[in-house]
């Protein structure tokens, strides 16, 4: 798998890709070419919501997926390894990169595995375990 990208530099990435100006990019998210460099640039310290995830996809022709895999969220399309443990795997480490409060990390981190083991019981690979995540 490749090494995650900022949200900056996929724009970036996919801006170019497209042969797209930052100024013709801009009008396309109802921003100015300013705001653009900035997004590109990282000077936002928050991930995108799933609106903007969605409005950076469609002005670049491409979908919030692909932003999702390009940050390492979401196992890229050529790795044919899509078992739920990379899955599960990515979605904890993806935690862990967000720098939670140690107290929400580990709910996060409770709850995953919880839905990790429903989906392996609803399987039939093992017989369900706890009724949730841990309580506090």
């Amino acid at each position: 798998m490749n090494e995650p990208m900022t949200v900056g530099e996929w724009i970036r990435t996919r801006r170019i890709g497209a042969g797209l100006t930052q100024e013709e990019l801009g009008y396309r998210l109802g921003i100015n070419q300013n705001q653009v460099s900035k997004l590109e640039k990282g000077r936002r310290r928050t991930l995108p919501t799933l609106d903007e995830a969605r409005m950076y996809a469609d002005a670049l022709g491409t979908t919030p997926d692909d932003l999702a895999r390009a940050m390492g969220f979401l196992p890229s399309q050529e790795d044919d390894t899509t078992s739920d443990t990379l899955v599960f795997t990515s979605m904890m480490s993806n935690v862990e990169r967000l720098q939670l409060p140690p107290r929400l990390e580990s709910i996060m981190k409770d709850t995953i595995e919880y839905v990790r083991e429903q989906a392996r019981a609803e399987r039939g690979e093992l017989k369900p375990g706890r009724r949730g995540p841990k309580s506090p």
